[in-house]
């Protein structure tokens, strides 16, 4: 299965998006940017879903500026 990264500070999107994706997906999941880049630092995802709006910190846009900052994910 492909491996997807959701990435949303909405904790009942998060249980909802792994209950209706984990049939066709390995589904990881992260509440916020800092935990999302440990995630993609050390596994490779083949499919990111990133919420625009993480609540305090980075945003999503901010979080995929990072994320392609990495060789993988160029």
């Amino acid at each position: 299965k492909p491996k997807l990264l959701y990435v949303e500070d909405d904790a009942v999107a998060l249980q909802f998006i792994n209950i209706v994706l984990k049939s066709g997906y390995n589904v990881e999941t992260a509440l916020n940017a800092s935990t999302a880049l440990e995630y993609v630092a050390i596994k490779e995802f083949d499919i990111l879903m990133l919420d625009i709006n993480l609540g305090r910190g980075m945003d999503g846009v901010e979080l995929m500026q990072r994320i392609r900052e990495i060789d993988y994910y160029k």
